[in-house]
């Protein structure tokens, strides 16, 4: 898809917003960020161009606002040396080592690294070994979802992603979530799986897409409302 995409430009009170505009024939228009962390515009041809630059002018600064606050940039507090799995509290104990390494024991978790730049990297493999467990174990539940809406089932991956929780691309059937959600509970995590899964049958986010969401999570107001509460490990 980034083929096919324009690189244009708008200034909202005498600064600069990049984007990539991509036009489709859709009947609808979105504004969102990518794995990249850059703003992407779905336009379409159907829609005139004045309604497009006044949705982007109210959206765009939001966009920006969210890539600043990538959860990337805040994985661990080194003043306080903790992170959160499964929203539960473990201490980091860091030290030097020929190579990069972990083990968790009990409630502290000891890394070895060969330099300062190595701790992400570290983390990064923490949050995705135990995403990708979280996935297994959960098979079940996962395919209780599918039945529920009567989908057929497709697989649930996981890999980082710096600026959202989860994607689902519709054409090409893939699901997607963030490791790093594995530092909120299972209900949350559950929600956004819940939320990309609903997304096969409504690919925006409609009140149509909300009443599909709410069949299996009516309290999904409440766990969307949490997740949005600023950084994730613990600020």
């Amino acid at each position: 898809m980034d083929k096919q995409y324009k690189l244009e430009e708008i200034v909202i009170n005498g600064k600069k917003h990049q984007y990539k505009l991509i036009t489709t024939y859709r009947r609808t228009i979105a504004i969102g960020v990518n794995s990249k962390n850059e703003i992407v515009v779905i336009g379409s041809k159907i829609v005139p161009k004045a309604y497009l630059i006044d949705f982007i002018k109210k959206n765009i600064e939001k966009m920006d606002k969210h890539i600043k606050n990538s959860v990337d940039a805040c994985i661990v507090n080194m003043d306080k040396q903790y992170i959160l799995l499964n929203n539960k509290k473990y201490d980091l104990i860091i030290s030097e080592g020929d190579k990069n390494s972990y083990t968790i024991r009990l409630d502290k978790i000891y890394i070895k690294i060969k330099n300062k730049q190595s701790l992400n990297k570290v983390l990064k493999q923490i949050y995705s070994k135990k995403m990708e467990r979280y996935i297994k174990d959960n098979k079940k539940l996962i395919q209780s979802y599918f039945n529920m809406l009567n989908i057929k089932q497709i697989p649930i991956n996981h890999k980082w992603l710096k600026s959202r929780w989860g994607y689902c691309n519709i054409i090409k059937k893939n699901i997607y979530i963030s490791d790093l959600l594995y530092a909120f509970t299972s209900t949350q995590i559950n929600y956004v799986i819940i939320h990309e899964i609903s997304h096969l049958l409504v690919g925006n986010h409609s009140r149509q897409f909300w009443n599909v969401v709410a069949t299996i999570i009516p309290n999904y107001k409440q766990i969307r409302k949490d997740l949005k509460k600023g950084h994730i490990i613990l600020n």
